[in-house]
């Protein structure tokens, strides 16, 4: 007997070889008392009648709906839904979707907002999307489907007018909270979150309730309940003072936990359940199994990921600046301006060729020391010639020195105002049309050959300034030979950075824009007291010719270009959005606030501290000359990545306008796709050879596993023999009494709270005397440093920007210390001894 449509509540669609995946988890939670929108069927059986012998790989023809299915389609609609103008969703549910192997998550067609006369055709491109494009390239590598199972069915539901919806894991797909569930919330419909096209709230929950992590994501977009946006596909902007808000209330978010684990309870295992809240009632949308997990904190995760052959060893100087992976656009740029033959991008992260290294480094070491050299960790192992490496090595070293040595001899000597001219560069590159962004970046990066004025290549600038280790390595070794009791607090005091280094100069302005604040009480007031979602309306309350307002524009004249994570091109700039830094000015209006502001007192102090210490004046002459150096080097370092990140900020503005021309000309949906493809595909857009239809799935697809791989933490190593890439460590919290262990960045002993702070850009309240906990920092995060009494950091180095800038302000800092922010928690006391490396805790 042929069933063309079923119920949802009937016996019936219990059957998933009749109602698919979907449907039939529905039916389950339905029948447990969960709250699922009212809805029938389309059975597979009015599939297998529209097409009798489907093939996976032969795309059919649109086939005319049969009148027997048509009359039951319009009796069910008037059944269900007898009130004329009710929205419906229409879904599909595909027998082989939503198993524990493979999901097809977004592989299928949903329809939102279909008015009554267009369900048919809904359900027609439903069963078409079994055969889309990415359909098909999900089925690709993956266990065939059989023939019986190749069919679909489709749902058709009371539209849900969501506000707000989101997904929830009932285990965290990162692995870092064993058993804690995780809450990804957006507002409007799910499908914004779903294709990946918005950085949601993420809220870690354990079983019982209680909130172990909170992030506010930067919500810029939304997919309103609209009806004429039938298939989700449009994005509209959210308000500036809802995008920092927190979606769900606390209320709500415990809603959602429990009717996810009443489906996990349901179903026997984790779930990936989808919900939505019109008004204050919850729906649940979907649940299916989660397809995988990850197995320990650094986010393996079966069957995501096929790596290239070779080795490969994570490049630890981005890592420590950031660990979110590069868009697609940002990868497929910088890969062409980066040497391929030491690196390569996997998964949007740097990865260095752990072979080739091992070749051009010529000592005696085994994988496990020189990875651990590599990831700037520990104590440098013992370097003893491997003399049959020499002559590669040595090789390698002249073809480097020809290559990179004009600018290792002309950066030696640079005043801090030469990169004025690559600043006139930026400006210049940026309103001239000659350029599109790829040009943009040869121009700015590779510039016009070795010979090209210094101050136009902040970049090789950077580079070279690296070699400050080597003075630092130098020193040490010194004064470990002729002044072994030399205090360490000195050593940080003499390698501090110039007094006009940039990132001091950056905490200056935001000192600056908090006096200018405090001198209007009621201005000052509500930074203090208004959440940051307000301060984008606070901001165009005040008159242009504020005072504050002028100071603003002065500070972001400056410094407009810094954001978090800079080199990724689809980050938005401080000039495009500065509520973070009405935030930071906020920290800095604090009473009881205390800038160390004697750092040139205290280098004094350990020059002639130094001079006692060293009895001979060739001695002395030897280490002031490398102090000198140090300190050059540092603040050159720390200046031309000041300059340099101008051109990446030129570069998106560039893409930017191209993304906004490509919207208006049709050829995308939305501006930001742009940062999702590569600049081959966007170029041939621009030149009309391509249009939106032959991208959408790139797009979609590539929006998906972006947020995929944002779940998940990169692995340190890749097919590295003997060695393990997963490094898992402990997430579980520490008790009273335990300890983490580090590594010492800056030396010295604070007590504290615990603030952790996962992005600056949504988070980043601190006060006085707290402990500033952080994945990562990049010079964004410069102005917390200030406020914080240490800084304890998951990924970093001696040499990192945690470590130089806690150096300069005489803060406590520690780095890599694993997991710190999931086996830490806001509020916890917590002893730094950063001088021993490790962490007491207080207080649980």
């Amino acid at each position: 007997m042929t069933r063309w449509v079923v119920n949802l509540q009937a016996p019936d669609a219990a059957d998933r070889a009749l109602v698919g995946g979907k449907a039939a988890h529905l039916h389950q939670l339905l029948t447990a008392g969960l709250s699922v929108p009212d809805a029938f069927v389309v059975t597979t059986d009015a599939f297998h009648c529209h097409f009798p012998t489907p093939n996976p790989i032969e795309v059919p023809e649109p086939p005319e709906l049969q009148a027997t299915l048509l009359h039951e389609l319009q009796r069910a609609v008037d059944d269900h839904f007898p009130e004329s103008d009710t929205p419906l969703a229409v879904r599909s549910s595909a027998v082989a979707e939503d198993t524990a192997g493979a999901s097809f998550a977004g592989q299928h067609d949903t329809y939102y907002y279909i008015a009554r006369n267009r369900v048919a055709d809904a359900v027609r491109h439903c069963w078409l999307s079994l055969w889309s494009a990415h359909a098909r390239a999900y089925r690709t590598g993956r266990e065939p489907v059989s023939a019986e199972r190749f069919a679909m069915a489709v749902l058709v539901q009371r539209m849900v007018q969501a506000d707000r919806a989101g997904v929830c894991f009932t285990r965290d797909p990162t692995g870092k909270f064993e058993t804690a569930v995780c809450i990804e919330a957006t507002w409007g419909l799910g499908a914004a979150l779903v294709d990946g096209r918005v950085s949601p709230d993420r809220l870690l929950l354990s079983r019982n309730g209680s909130v172990l992590r909170q992030h506010i994501g930067r919500k810029r977009h939304k997919v309103a309940a609209s009806r004429d946006n039938p298939d989700g596909s449009r994005l509209e902007p959210v308000p500036a003072q809802q995008q920092g808000v927190s979606v769900l209330s606390d209320e709500q978010a415990q809603a959602v936990l429990q009717q996810s684990l009443a489906a996990e309870a349901v179903f026997g295992g984790p779930q990936d359940v989808e919900w939505a809240f019109a008004g204050n009632r919850l729906f649940i949308l979907q649940s299916r199994p989660i397809t995988a997990l990850a197995t320990g904190s650094r986010g393996v995760t079966a069957g995501q990921t096929i790596y290239p052959p070779g080795a490969w060893i994570l490049f630890k100087p981005v890592a420590e600046n950031f660990l979110e992976p590069l868009t697609p656009m940002s990868v497929d740029l910088l890969s062409q301006v980066l040497p391929a033959s030491i690196g390569r991008f996997i998964d949007g992260r740097c990865y260095l060729n752990f072979r080739r290294m091992a070749q051009l480094l010529p000592f005696k070491w085994n994988n496990r020391q020189l990875a651990d050299a590599l990831l700037l960790r520990g104590e440098a192992p013992r370097l003893k010639i491997h003399w049959r490496k020499a002559p590669v090595a040595a090789a390698a070293g002249v073809l480097a020195y020809l290559a990179v040595g004009i600018s290792w001899h002309r950066t030696a000597r640079l005043s801090p105002q030469s990169f004025e001219a690559f600043a006139a560069l930026c400006r210049a590159v940026a309103v001239d049309a000659r350029y599109d962004p790829r040009d943009a970046l040869f121009r700015l990066f590779l510039g016009h050959g070795p010979f090209e004025s210094m101050g136009r290549q902040a970049l090789q600038a950077n580079i070279s300034a690296g070699r400050y280790f080597l003075f630092i390595g130098a020193l040490r070794s010194f004064l470990a030979r002729y002044a072994p009791d030399f205090q360490e607090s000195h050593i940080n005091h003499l390698c501090s950075g110039e007094p006009d280094m940039r990132s001091r100069q950056m905490i200056d302005g935001i000192q600056q824009l908090a006096k200018v604040a405090s001198e209007d009480p009621q201005l000052a007031a509500n930074l203090r007291a208004q959440a940051p979602d307000g301060y984008s309306e606070l901001l165009a309350s005040l008159p242009i010719e504020h005072p504050f307002c002028r100071c603003l524009a002065d500070f972001l004249d400056n410094y407009g270009h810094r954001c978090v994570r800079e080199i990724e091109l689809a980050t938005p700039r401080w000039r495009e959005d500065p509520v973070t830094v009405l935030q930071m000015v906020r920290n800095y209006l604090q009473e009881n606030l205390h800038i160390a502001t004697d750092r040139h007192s205290l280098h004094l102090l350990a020059r002639d501290a130094l001079r006692q210490a060293l009895p001979r004046r060739w001695q002395q002459r030897l280490a002031l000359y490398l102090v000198r150096r140090i300190r050059y080097y540092v603040t050159l370092r720390e200046d031309t990545r000041h300059y340099h990140t101008m051109g990446f900020a030129t570069v998106r503005s560039k893409l930017v306008n191209l993304g906004l021309k490509l919207v208006q000309d049709g050829r995308l949906r939305v501006q930001d796709d742009v940062f999702f493809l590569t600049w081959t595909e966007v170029d041939a857009l621009n030149r009309g050879e391509l249009d939106w239809m032959d991208v959408a799935a790139r797009v979609r697809q590539r929006r998906r596993l972006h947020q995929s791989l944002s779940r998940q933490r990169p692995l340190e190593m890749i097919n590295i023999p003997d060695m393990d890439p997963t490094s898992v460590h402990s997430s579980e919290e520490p008790t009273e009494g335990q300890e983490l262990k580090g590594h010492c960045a800056s030396p010295g002993t604070a007590e504290g709270p615990v603030r952790i702070i996962m992005d600056p850009t949504t988070a980043a309240h601190l006060a006085p005397g707290d402990i500033l906990v952080a994945p990562y920092t990049d010079p964004a995060w410069t102005p917390l440093f200030p406020v914080a009494a240490a800084v304890v950091v998951e990924v970093g180095s001696y040499l990192s920007h945690a470590g130089t800038i806690a150096r300069e302000y005489q803060i406590p800092c520690l780095v890599d210390v694993s997991d710190c922010t999931a086996r830490l928690r806001d509020g916890q006391r917590v002893r730094v001894l950063a001088d021993e490396g490790r962490i007491e805790i207080i207080t649980p």
